[in-house]
């Protein structure tokens, strides 16, 4: 049975992030072609975008529209989007054909093909992801399918490592590389001409990138350090806001110990906390403090269905074992950071 919830964004795919001059991320959010309306064949578009940011981001594009013969309006009240997954989620979308129907089909035959809206995709992020699609207010999801929560979503995505919204993507901040963009399919390195072109190719190029938005799980100062990333449900403490420091435990009483001058600006920050749920969310953080233990991601209570994801060791993604793996917040609370298993693994030398 594939799990379906409505997300909080309104707008074959295409990611998009607008960059700035510098390659900051603006902005994150799918395009979609509208093949439809009065005007057909004339490119129609939505964009999903999250809604928190969707007037900045219409601003944004009417500021490049120049005397362009362009229309932008704000679908928010007239559209929806809709996410599914589960096994059998990306026969969603696509060409698909009851297999007893297809067999009664002559060589030649036009395949129909199943489908209940005309504007989505198979999310290219992650596939355990599944389908994202749009639909107007009066349709309805197909109805074989279990209705979730938008909670539901966004716990599986952060358990996968996947930023999404302005919580995760800092606008004029966030670089697209160190947003995983290039893992999520979000970067095509073989375009050319884009806002920031340079700095992201140079980046690719080089090889180095020293953080990462990765999965975080939070615990307090007198528990164990987690080796695995684990939901806990009855947490219960307040998350940091979204941009808070986060530094390496102990680097301040170190300092002091061995009296070295401690900086009050920018002293062991080493990451900064994106957003989450529970005791778990995700964070931009330097990769040598990122743990990479082989396992796998449990959880204590039901709700996140195949969500849960291994953990390959950190020496398969390319980056050395992590030299401190124990991280604090302004409020006290302890952080381990996780390397996700779906990242991929360097080639053997």
């Amino acid at each position: 049975m594939s799990m379906l919830v409505a997300t909080d964004q309104i707008g074959e795919l295409t990611t998009l992030d607008a960059n700035a001059l510098q390659g900051r991320i603006l902005f994150d959010a799918f395009v979609y072609p509208e093949n439809k309306g009065g005007e057909f064949p004339h490119p129609s578009f939505l964009v999903d975008v999250d809604t928190a940011t969707a007037p900045k981001f219409e601003a944004h594009l009417r500021r490049y529209k120049l005397r362009n013969r362009i229309t932008v309006t704000n679908l928010a009240s007239d559209e929806f989007v809709w996410q599914a997954w589960g096994r059998n989620a990306h026969l969603l979308w696509g060409s698909y054909v009851d297999r007893m129907s297809a067999k009664n089909m002559p060589p030649g035959s036009v395949v129909p093909k199943e489908s209940f809206c005309d504007v989505g995709c198979r999310d290219p992020r992650h596939a355990s992801l599944g389908v994202r699609f749009v639909l107007d207010m009066s349709q309805s999801p197909p109805d074989n399918l279990q209705r979730g929560r938008r909670s539901d979503f966004a716990l599986r995505r952060i358990l996968l490592g996947i930023p999404e919204g302005s919580s995760d993507f800092f606008a004029e901040q966030s670089l697209p590389l160190e947003s995983n963009l290039d893992y999520m399919n979000g970067v095509d390195f073989r375009k050319g001409c884009y806002l920031g072109q340079e700095l992201t190719i140079r980046t690719y190029h080089t090889g180095v990138t020293r953080k990462r938005i990765v999965p975080v799980q939070l615990y307090n100062k007198d528990d164990p350090a987690p080796e695995t990333l684990t939901l806990d449900k009855s947490w219960t403490a307040e998350l940091p806001e979204s941009q808070t420091d986060i530094k390496v435990a102990g680097s301040e009483d170190a300092a002091k110990d061995a009296g070295t001058p401690v900086r009050t600006r920018g002293s062991g920050v080493v990451g900064k906390f994106c957003g989450g749920m529970y005791n778990v969310g995700l964070a931009l953080v330097r990769l040598e403090h990122v743990h990479s233990p082989s396992g796998s991601v449990s959880q204590t209570a039901e709700g996140t269905g195949d969500a849960q994801q291994g953990n390959e060791p950190a020496d398969s993604h390319g980056f050395e074992r992590a030299v401190s793996k124990d991280l604090v917040t302004a409020s006290g609370l302890r952080m381990r950071a996780f390397a996700p298993s779906w990242w991929p693994v360097a080639p053997p030398e």
